[in-house]
Parts: structure tokens; sequence; C-alpha cells
């Protein structure tokens, strides 16, 4: 008992020292590392934090942002006539609720050491399930290498939930694998891991149950597989997408209740599809002729087209801007139609609409850049976001940072990332290759079994990924940059197990 005891404390220590390990890219450069949509998350959440706790403000003046939400809350308020403001979704008011408290508290650090530990805990867990003693040496010098050598640290010291897809995954093969090392909170640990990931997030929930729904068909194909995962785990992952979902449409009834109108999504398939090309012709044909001229929310602005899916949301230039410069009718409209948009397009141009998702899915693979995934422009910033859209102290540190203002460092990252992550997945074929095979009446070593089953899972992740981020929204660099760590990851596993002397098969005594 005493002895299992010291196992998972021992486990644990490794544990929380990995999590530091992985935070040291941010600790080194002075402060967290910022995307755009930083600001949007932390003035999100102080607005849903002033409207529950009315005065307490955590030291943090009122961002723009959040004012502004909260206004329209508190003009909305139960009792008051509403004035149902237009809500739109895509950012998670969870996420944004602790990355407010965080930085209130801690100045962001707990948010960055809590998503360190939310990736070193199941990392950890699966060195230990594949490998001998010398797990904590081999698994702290690994993610010290995936930390400064990969986009790991970036997205771990980042205010973004990014880092918490890949996180997921590694918590899904954990529990797929039956990994055991934290005492009887352990699996529990990855559940809530899980659990907080798709509540951050639309395309984590999308990707997880791409999981469940190929693991449930392999279990029904696969008597194998059947036999090496039971069916207790899928049953797990359905809790978890249920936790998802009861996220999503709790958020959804709240804003209804206090708005007097749901929340829309931003409209990505049709953006996507515009941008590639059959949602243009598509328009072009049903908004023909005046007597069409208002059969989509689109068709006033057909002449605009084609545009980039990202000008296509976000640019807003009245005159060249589309959704970003609509009104806020226009734009419930066009979210309403999103879905019919996609379908009635494909009903147009079903072959080229398929071949041109297929083909943005498969580019998406190989679309790794971190140029603009980090706030490090020394001069001019959407929307004024280093002089007014920060809390004062996260901004007087960004700007003190070490990466601020050294944009061509990212670039000499991502070309880093390009051509480790294809050194990563050679180095990760060579030692599956590598892996002896069973000799006469002699089993195969179990925990080659367990890595199979884990490098599966992972690199399902990572093509999931890349296909939900590259079919529902578009191919961009930072989507798949935010996992694509998890093949380094698999490629140092895979040749520690095969290729280290102290790792390799022994049979069994007889």
């Amino acid at each position: 008992m005493s002895s299992g005891l010291s196992e998972a404390r021992r486990f644990w220590v490794i544990a929380a020292i990995g999590g530091l390990v992985l935070s040291l890219p941010a600790i080194l450069n002075g402060a967290p590392f910022l995307y755009i949509d930083s600001a949007t998350y932390i003035a999100q959440g102080q607005a849903a934090v002033s409207v529950v706790f009315p005065g307490h403000d955590m030291g943090i003046a009122t961002l723009p942002q959040g004012e502004e939400i909260a206004g329209q809350l508190a003009e909305s308020a139960p009792g008051s006539t509403p004035s149902a403001p237009l809500v739109v979704g895509g950012r998670s008011i969870y996420y944004g609720v602790l990355a407010y408290l965080s930085q209130g508290l801690t100045a962001s650090w707990a948010l960055v050491f809590l998503q360190g530990l939310a990736v070193s805990v199941p990392a950890v867990s699966l060195f230990r399930a594949v490998l001998c003693a010398s797990w904590p040496v081999a698994s702290l010098l690994s993610l010290a290498l995936l930390a400064f050598a990969t986009p790991l640290g970036l997205f771990v010291g980042m205010i973004m939930p990014d880092i918490w897809v890949g996180a997921m995954v590694l918590s899904v093969a954990a529990l797929a694998v039956g990994a055991e090392a934290g005492g009887p909170a352990f699996k529990a640990i990855l559940f809530f891991v899980c659990i907080l990931a798709v509540l951050f997030h639309l395309s984590h929930l999308v990707l997880v149950t791409g999981i469940l729904a190929l693991f449930l068909l392999a279990q029904l194909c696969v008597p194998w597989f059947r036999k090496t995962v039971g069916i207790g785990w899928s049953v797990g992952l359905c809790g978890i997408i249920l936790a998802g979902i009861g996220g999503q449409v709790m958020f959804s009834k709240v804003v209804e209740r206090v708005y007097g109108a749901a929340p829309i999504s931003r409209p990505h398939l049709t953006a996507h599809l515009v941008d590639l090309g059959p949602g243009q012709d598509y328009a072009e044909t049903a908004c023909a002729g005046p007597e069409r001229s208002d059969a989509l929310a689109i068709c006033p602005y057909v002449d605009r087209l084609p545009l980039a899916w990202t000008r296509f949301l976000f640019l807003d230039d009245p005159e060249a801007g589309v959704f970003a410069i609509m009104s806020d009718a226009e734009k419930r409209r066009m979210a309403e139609e999103d879905m019919t948009f996609a379908v009635q397009t494909f009903l147009h141009a079903p072959w080229v609409t398929a071949i041109g998702l297929a083909r943005d899915g498969l580019v998406q693979i190989r679309e790794l850049s971190l140029d603009d995934a980090v706030l490090v422009a020394g001069g001019d910033v959407p929307g004024g976001l280093l002089a007014t859209g920060l809390p004062a102290d996260l901004r007087d540190a960004t700007r003190t940072s070490f990466l601020y203002g050294k944009g061509d460092l990212l670039r000499t990252a991502t070309d880093v990332t390009q051509i480790g992550t294809a050194a990563a997945a050679l180095l990760l074929l060579v030692s599956l290759v590598a892996i002896p095979a069973g000799a006469g009446d002699r089993p195969a070593d179990p925990r080659i079994v367990i890595l199979l089953l884990i490098v599966g899972i992972c690199l399902l992740g990572v093509i999931l990924n890349a296909a939900v981020c590259g079919i529902l929204a578009s191919p961009y660099g930072r989507f798949q940059a935010r996992i694509a760590w998890i093949v380094p990851f698999l490629a140092l596993l895979s040749t520690i197990r095969v290729f280290a002397p102290s790792h390799r098969y022994e049979a069994r005594p007889t």
C-alpha cells in the first residue's frame, strides 16, 4: 500500500516538474504569450464576472470590450427592457473567465502553469506506461526538448485555448491504454482535462466526437481492438462529449435569457466555400436578377467577392467587408443560413465542393506556421490592443518581454517547426518499422502493444484536427501548429522504447 502511494507521489512530483518545464519559455520571455484574441477572452471573462459579482474588479481596470459587454448585459438584465444586442459566439466564456481570474490573481501565471500541467500529466503517464524504470528522466528530458524545439512551449504559455486540444488527445490516449499513475484521482483528472478542453473550444468537441465515431467503428469491426480497448473508454468519451454539449447549451440558454435572443456563430462554412470558389458561384447564381437580390443574406455583397475567408469574416472596411460590417439582423440571418448555404453549394457543384474541402483538409496537415501566432509587433496592432485592450500589467510585461518586437524569431520558429515535424515523422516511422515481432510462442512485448495504441490514437487526433480546421474553417498555420508537437512527442516516445537497450523486449522468465 505504501509502495503504491509512494509511486503515485513520485508520479505527481514528476508531472509537476514537467508542467514547470513546459512553462519555462513563457517565464524566460518575461510574460505570457499573446494572440490577438487573448484580449477578447480576458474582456469576456471580466464582463461575466462583473455581472455575477458587481464591483469586484480584481484590480483590473475595465477593458473596452468588457465595458461594452457588461453595459449590454446591464441593459438587458431581467426586469429591464432588453436591447437584444447580438452575441457572436466562438470564443469560450469558460476559458475567458479562467483567463480573467488568472490574470487578476496571478498575472496569468497560474493559467500558464495549469496549461503546462494539462499536458504534462497525460504525457508523463504515457512515458510511464511505455517505458521501464527510467520513465521519470526520459519524460522530463523529452518535455524539455519539446518545450524549446517545438511549438509546445509557445502554446502552453499563450493566453489562448489552443494547447488544450493536444492535452485532450494525450489524455484520451492515456485513458484508452488504461494508464495507471497517480492513484485513484488520476483518471478523474484526465477526464477533467478533456471536459475543460471541449468547453474551451467547439473544434475540440468536434474532434473528440470524431475520435469516438471512428473507434466505435473499430470496436465493431476489429476483434483485436475490441479486446484491447474496453467499451468503458467509449462510454467515458460519450460523457466528455455530453459535458461539452451541455456547456454549449447552457451558454446559449443564459445568453437567450439575458439578451432575449440566442447567440450566433460566425458563418465559417459560408466564408470557406466562398473562398474556395463554389460558394461564390452558387451565391452569384442564387442572387441573379433584381427579383432575387434578397434571396440570401450574402446577396447584397456578391459584387465584393471573391474574398479570402479571413477578410470575409473580419474585414471591417465598409466598402469591401462582408460579415463584419453587416447590421445585426443581417449577421443573424447569415449565421442561420450558414448550413443551408453549405448544403446548397454542395448540390450546386458537388464534385468541385467535395474535392476542394477534402484538399483543404489534407493541406491543413502540412500548414504549420507561427508567423502571426503570437503578438510581437512593435508597431500597429489591430484595435489598439496594447494601448487599451489589455490589463495594464500584462500590457507592460508584454512590451518589455524578450519576444516583443522580434517577429523574425517567429518566422525562424516556423521554419524549425516545419522541418522538425517532418524529421520527427520520419523518425517515428523508422522506430515503428524497427519494432521486433514476436518469435515462436513468445508473445509480443505488451508495452509495444500499448505504444502502438498510443501512436494510433494520437496520430488520429492530429489528422482529425487538420480535417476539422481545414474543412470547417480553412487551412491556417496556427490551427495545425497548435498540435504539431504531438508528432515529435510520439517520435521520442517510440524511439526510446524501441532503440534504448534498457527498454528492449525481454522474454518472460520461465
